[in-house]
């Protein structure tokens, strides 16, 4: 990602999450070796102006992150902007981001499938604080249930598909949830990829 956004003082805007595989992958002394001259979280200040900086922005494609990176264009606070999100952006985020950009200053959007945390080379976790959501599933979901849901799909198909490996997705068929996360991430893995996925 830094790499892209070629030579040139950078900002890294991230969010909580990304904030973490961010920490995991770099040292300040390695961002500093890609001309990394701030790392923020996400947030819109209109009264800031950082021109001498493009803004490297790696985010989770949700409702609230692509609402601010609308406002962040808006207030014209960097020179140039790399969009990267770490799973399937929607296609009506991607127009609401071209709408925001009134100045033309996207110079790149790209998703980079790391919507989980690498532990090691061989581990990796989705950093969820709310887990046991799972053992306490029932007929009528909530809606933390329900995001909670949401995010290990979201996890396990970027794993899939930044991998790019052929699995065989085996659950519990008398598990709703077990069914539910199986289908969602056959689904979103399946639509990205010419991978041959079986649901036993």
């Amino acid at each position: 990602m830094l790499n892209e956004a070629s030579t040139g003082m950078k900002a890294v805007i991230l969010d909580d999450f990304t904030m973490n595989v961010v920490s995991a992958a770099f040292t300040q002394t390695e961002l500093l070796q890609k001309e990394v001259f701030l790392v923020e979280k996400l947030h819109v200040n209109p009264d800031k102006n950082m021109h001498h900086l493009k803004a490297v922005c790696f985010v989770r494609p949700t409702e609230e992150n692509i609402s601010l990176l609308c406002d962040l264009l808006k207030a014209n606070t960097y020179s140039e902007y790399f969009f990267f999100f770490s799973h399937i952006l929607k296609e009506t985020h991607l127009q609401a981001l071209a709408e925001a950009d009134e100045n033309g200053l996207v110079c790149q959007v790209q998703e980079v499938f790391a919507s989980y945390l690498a532990v090691d080379p061989f581990l990796f976790t989705l950093d969820l604080s709310n887990n046991h959501e799972f053992l306490q599933w029932k007929t009528h979901t909530s809606h933390s249930q329900l995001n909670a849901v949401d995010r290990v799909v979201e996890g396990l198909a970027a794993f899939l598909l930044s991998v790019k490996r052929r699995p065989t997705i085996r659950h519990q068929r008398s598990s709703e949830i077990s069914r539910r996360v199986a289908e969602d991430v056959w689904r979103l893995a399946g639509a990205y990829t010419r991978s041959h996925f079986h649901l036993t």
